[in-house]
C-alpha cells in the first residue's frame, strides 16, 4: 500500500441481502475443508497459473443486468476487449471533458517504452481498452486511463467528439488465489446513478465463457438512485449455474475506501472499509463470505485469470449529471 490515511468514518456494519440472479455470480468464503479432490484441482490450478503467467486477456464481454434493474439493452458481448490497443484520435469536446494530464509516453519498469495502450502500475503491466463493445454497450478510450506522478491510476468517463467514452484496464498477467485489494479515492456513495466502477477478475475465452469464473466488487446504482451502491458478485466456475450476489448501503464521510476479496479454494470473502485500512482496523462498510455447502468446485472460481478495473456507463446511458467522472485508484495489491 502506498499511503496510510485516516479512515473516513467509524460507522458499523449494516445488514445484507443475498439473492440469486439468472446468471452465475462470484463469491468466496473462509474455512473450507479441502479434500483430495480439491487438492487435485489446486495442483491443476498451480500448473495453469504458471503456464498463463505472462498471458494477456480481453476485456469483459458481458452486459450485466443489475439487480432489480431494467433488462440489458442488447449491447454486443463479442466485441469487448478485441480492440484493446486501438486509439481514438478525436480531441475532447468541451461538454463533460476531463483534462487527463496523462504523460505522452509510457515507460516500462525496466526503462523501455511500453507497447501502445499499455501502462505500468502497481507492479504489473496493464492494457488499456479502446473501441466499442460491452458492457453497456459503450465506447472505450485509452486516453481515459493514466498514471500520475505519484503513481496513482486515474480512470475517467469523458465526452470526446460528442460521444461519451469509458475506461478499462486489464492485467497482462493472470492472477490466482490470494487477496485482491484496491485503495480507492472518490465519493463512491455519491457516484452518478448511471456510472459503474468495477474492481474484478474476468476469464479469457480459454478459461470459460462470459458468466463464469468472475469475481466482482462493483459500485453502482444501476440507473436507479434508490438501489444500494455496493455490490459483491461471484460467477460460478462451471456454466449453467446461478450467480451469487449481495448489495449493501454505503454512506461515507470522506473519499477514501479500501475494497478487497480473499480468493481461496471453495470460498471467497469480501470486505469494504472506510479509509485505507487493514481488515481488522474496525471501520467496516460491508463484508460477506461466500462458501457454498455443496458443489463448491463448480460454484467457486479456482483458475488463474487477469484482473480488471473499469469505469463505465450502465446500458450506455450518459451520466445523469451531464458531467465527466473520474476515480483515482491509489494502489492494487495481490500476493
Amino acid at each position: 500500500m502506498k499511503k496510510a490515511l485516516p479512515p473516513d468514518s467509524h460507522e458499523g456494519l449494516v445488514g445484507v441481502t443475498i439473492r440469486a440472479s439468472v446468471r452465475p455470480d462470484r463469491a468466496y468464503a473462509k474455512c473450507f475443508r479441502v479434500d483430495r479432490a480439491f487438492e487435485a484441482i489446486a495442483l491443476a490450478f498451480i500448473v495453469s497459473a504458471c503456464g498463463n503467467a505472462a498471458s494477456s486477456s480481453v476485456g469483459p464481454s458481458d452486459d450485466r443486468a443489475a439487480p432489480d434493474s431494467p433488462p440489458d439493452d442488447g449491447g454486443s458481448t463479442s466485441e469487448a476487449g478485441v480492440d484493446a490497443a486501438a486509439t481514438d484520435d478525436g480531441a475532447p469536446s468541451d461538454a463533460g471533458a476531463i483534462d487527463s494530464g496523462a504523460p505522452s509516453d509510457a515507460a516500462s519498469s525496466d526503462g523501455g517504452t511500453l507497447p501502445a495502450g499499455q501502462i505500468q502500475w502497481a507492479g504489473l503491466r496493464w492494457q488499456a481498452r479502446a473501441g466499442a463493445g460491452g458492457p453497456g454497450p459503450n465506447r472505450w478510450d485509452s486516453r481515459n486511463v493514466f498514471v500520475d506522478g505519484a503513481g496513482n491510476l486515474h480512470l475517467q468517463i469523458a465526452n470526446r467528439d460528442g460521444q461519451w467514452t469509458c475506461a478499462e484496464v486489464t492485467s497482462t498477467q493472470s492472477l490466482g488465489f490470494g487477496r485482491y485489494q484496491w485503495y480507492v479515492e472518490g465519493a463512491l456513495d455519491q457516484l452518478d446513478p448511471n456510472v459503474v466502477l468495477g474492481l474484478f477478475t474476468y476469464p479469457p475465452a480459454s478459461v470459460g465463457p462470459d458468466g463464469t469464473n468472475e469475481i466482482d466488487v462493483e459500485i453502482s446504482r444501476w440507473g436507479n438512485a434508490a438501489l444500494n451502491p455496493l455490490n459483491y458478485t461471484v460467477w460460478p466456475a462451471s456454466p449453467g449455474l446461478a450467480n451469487a450476489t449481495t448489495s449493501w448501503p454505503m454512506v461515507l464521510s470522506g473519499t477514501y475506501t479500501t475494497h478487497r476479496f480473499d480468493c481461496e479454494l471453495g470460498q471467497i470473502a469480501f470486505q469494504s472499509v472506510h479509509g485505507f485500512e487493514a481488515p481488522d482496523a474496525g471501520y467496516p462498510i460491508a463484508q460477506w463470505v461466500y462458501a457454498p455447502s455443496s458443489d463448491a468446485i463448480d460454484r467457486v472460481p479456482h483458475t488463474a485469470v487477469p484482473s480488471h478495473l473499469n469505469l463505465w456507463l450502465f446500458q450506455g446511458h450518459p451520466p445523469a449529471s451531464g458531467a465527466g467522472v473520474e476515480i483515482v485508484i491509489h494502489d492494487f495489491e495481490h500476493p
